[in-house]
């Protein structure tokens, strides 16, 4: 279900957002890598590869720093979230 942001627009979370591209692209699929990772920050690459043949179709990248709202250990959750969403 949307959440209203600021503004009043409304905002699907990730995991709506999944279920909606999975529905309307069977024919593709999303894969993510990690690029770069140490005790402080996380950099997750997400790309959509076409299934018959792999061909990268876009890409997103993220980067999650470690700090008072973001623990060590949520740092992968959080880039890789951010990198398919």
């Amino acid at each position: 279900m949307p959440i209203k942001v600021q503004g009043g627009k409304e905002y699907k979370l990730v995991a709506e957002r999944l279920v909606a591209f999975h529905e309307d692209y069977d024919h593709c699929h999303i894969c993510t890598d990690v690029k770069h990772i140490d005790g402080e920050a996380i950099v997750m690459k997400a790309y959509i590869k076409r299934t018959e043949d792999n061909q990268i179709l876009a890409t997103g990248h993220a980067m999650a720093h470690q700090n008072a709202d973001n623990p060590i250990d949520k740092l992968l959750e959080k880039a890789e979230t951010t990198a398919v969403g």
